[in-house]
């Protein structure tokens, strides 16, 4: 249609890959980092992104993801209540 953006499948995988990907590093921070601020732990978190997902896209477009998964305060629902690995893979 016209005056409509058009948007390959291609283009809509790697977005949500991309917002994915930025919301488990968002969930991961906060396991990491715990009740660091944003603001000093966001520069460590873009130089990660960078080197691991820059190929889904730029910081810039999924830092919003990030901090809202980072920045969730109520408690999260478990998919398997009792994860099946009891020790760290080798």
């Amino acid at each position: 249609m016209k005056g409509q953006p058009r948007h390959s499948p291609d283009a809509e995988g790697r977005d949500g890959a991309a917002m994915a990907a930025a919301c488990t590093l968002g969930i991961e921070a906060r396991a990491y980092f715990g009740a660091r601020p944003w603001a000093e732990i966001e520069p460590t978190l873009s130089q990660c992104w960078e080197r691991n997902y820059g190929h889904l896209g730029t910081w810039t477009r999924v830092v919003e993801s990030a901090y809202s998964a980072w920045s969730y305060q109520r408690p999260r629902m478990m998919l398997v209540p009792d994860p099946p690995f009891g020790e760290v893979a080798s």
